[in-house]
């Protein structure tokens, strides 16, 4: 995009849209009509607590956390010199092939079946916004606000890496968008993972002066144009290769894995919480969680779990002499450490298998500026990621079928120590409070529902692009899916903890007087919750009460 009077007095590597002052002077918070804020939006490691003013684009390295942070708020990107280089060289290399008339995909030549086409110089412009409409098919419900801040981020981090072929107006166009806080309506279905061009698409239309933008309230949308105009830009004229450069990445499939990942983190930490509550509930044993027993069969993940639980419940459960209500608890309490281990490890891969999207030069074609070429490759397939996020899926129905009899123990708890008389009074009675037995119900179908969420999807899909395109990793349908699972293991965690407190037997025995404060806490959290006395909550407000209460105090859980 193009400055107003003063855009010719500046050097070409400088911005060619300005973010409006009130968002380069102060960060403000991204208004998110998701159910995404009953997760913390603050993390627990280091990440968490580096000032992102101190974080730069194209110099340190883009994590899942940091991103998330940076989408959260509309500010200021700082941006390292040496990406401008970066983009300069790879621009020279576009430059010198034109003008040696070498063929080139998306360059002088068209895409996908088009991709033998040669495309005349006059109508290079008219090119690029033939890509932009010609990709603009993405349908359904658009992008939240900070989802859509997460696409747009992850492009612009994978584009500082210099590989894309940009112009640096094109890029610096992008960065302001994300600066003045102009978010493109972007629909979220349209991905195949071989490239998430037509939800790109939108993005590129905004640039263009195009399409529609999201307003205030991340709710409602309203033209490009106009939106520009309040930011104080005007539309970006595209050079050759820039359609490409925008649409020919992953960065929506990459941005919400990004989210997810986090999300992912934070639940890991929520379980081992919740299901450490549930011991306290159901007086389970944990010696078979002692160091010795766990490092018998050392999965790394098997033994952070355990050292999790010993930590949330005390050393005395764990060591101190047997105080368990049953000589050998169900398998859906003794394996915890075994299938919470195994879900940390697959967090671990996700994580990283984004981290290493975020931070790759991975556009199609790879442009080697040593040698003055541009070659045809593969990097954009996000296999790697997709199989991942279908293995956390499945994970998430293994913790779903366990908590479902957890919860199942805990209702036969409930109905047997308190008389159908106790139950019908304690309606209204906050010292001893109710809680509804169909909870067992939602248990159970949303236990159905991470079953059938756990169908992997990565070998899914068809053949598109007239059989160029013959092979897609449904990276972004996989992500997707594994935001469904976690927002159906996240209610049923809630269902679980608040069961935990209404069976009556949270309150510690007296050999649980050293259990963390954390699992004080959330029992605490929980009874306050269930006592208040206002016919007009419904026990979905309760449930959604507790998870968020959950996910703030997992922000405290540490391995040991």
């Amino acid at each position: 995009m193009q400055q107003h009077a003063d855009a010719e007095q500046r050097p070409q590597v400088r911005p060619t849209m300005r973010p409006n002052r009130r968002a380069a002077q102060a960060k403000r918070p991204v208004t998110d009509g998701s159910s995404a804020g009953v997760n913390a939006l603050a993390g627990t490691s280091a990440e968490a607590s580096l000032p992102l003013s101190s974080f730069v684009i194209g110099r340190d390295r883009m994590t899942p956390r940091i991103l998330e942070r940076l989408a959260v708020t509309v500010g200021h990107l700082d941006i390292d010199p040496h990406v401008r280089v970066r983009l300069a060289e790879a621009r020279g290399v576009i430059e010198s092939v034109m003008a040696r008339g070498e063929p080139a995909y998306g360059v002088n030549r068209g895409l996908g079946p088009l991709r033998d086409q040669e495309i005349p110089e006059e109508l290079q412009h008219a090119f690029q916004l033939f890509v932009l409409a010609s990709h603009d098919a993405a349908v359904g419900k658009n992008l939240t606000p900070i989802e859509a801040r997460s696409v747009m981020l992850a492009r612009l981090a994978v584009m500082a890496q210099g590989n894309s072929g940009a112009t640096t107006s094109l890029f610096e166009g992008l960065r302001c968008l994300l600066e003045c806080g102009v978010t493109p309506a972007i629909p979220s279905e349209g991905s195949v993972g071989a490239a998430d061009l037509s939800m790109l698409a939108a993005i590129g239309n905004v640039l263009v002066g195009r399409g529609r933008v999201l307003d205030e309230t991340g709710t409602q949308t309203v033209p490009a144009r106009e939106a520009l105009a309040t930011a104080g830009l005007v539309p970006l004229e595209l050079a050759a290769k820039d359609g490409l450069a925008l649409v020919g990445a992953n960065a929506a499939s990459v941005g919400i894995a990004a989210l997810t990942s986090v999300r992912l983190d934070r639940f890991t930490a929520s379980a081992d919480l919740v299901v450490a509550h549930t011991f306290d509930a159901l007086n389970g044993s944990v010696k078979g969680f002692q160091e010795k027993v766990v490092a018998a069969r050392p999965h790394p993940g098997q033994i952070r779990a355990a050292a999790r639980f010993r930590s949330l419940l005390g050393s005395s459960r764990a060591y101190g002499p047997a105080t368990a209500g049953s000589l050998q608890d169900p398998l859906s309490m003794r394996t915890v450490p075994q299938v919470h281990g195994t879900l940390i490890e697959q967090a671990d891969v996700l994580r990283e298998s984004v981290t290493v999207e975020l931070n790759a030069r991975s556009e199609n074609p790879y442009i080697d500026v040593d040698n003055d070429v541009i070659i045809s490759n593969g990097n954009f397939s996000t296999i790697q990621m997709a199989i991942t996020a279908d293995s956390v899926r499945l994970l998430l129905a293994h913790f779903g079928i366990m908590s479902e009899r957890r919860c199942s123990l805990m209702i036969r708890r409930l109905r047997s120590e308190r008389s159908l008389v106790e139950q019908v009074l304690s309606i209204d009675d906050a010292e001893h409070p109710f809680v509804p037995v169909i909870l067992a119900n939602t248990a159970s179908s949303l236990m159905a529902r991470l079953q059938q969420l756990a169908a992997p999807v990565s070998h899914l899909g068809g053949v598109v692009g007239d059989g160029v395109e013959d092979h897609n990793a449904q990276g972004y349908l996989a992500v997707r899916l594994l935001e469904d699972s976690l927002e159906a293991a996240e209610r049923l965690l809630a269902i679980e903890a608040l069961l935990a407190v209404g069976v009556g037997v949270a309150a510690p025995a007296p050999s649980m007087k050293d259990r963390a404060p954390l699992v004080v806490q959330l029992s605490k959290r929980i009874r306050e919750t269930l006592a208040l006395n206002d016919p007009a909550i419904m026990t979905s407000q309760r449930i959604d009460r507790v998870r968020a209460d959950i996910a703030e105090l997992s922000e405290h859980v540490q391995d040991a």
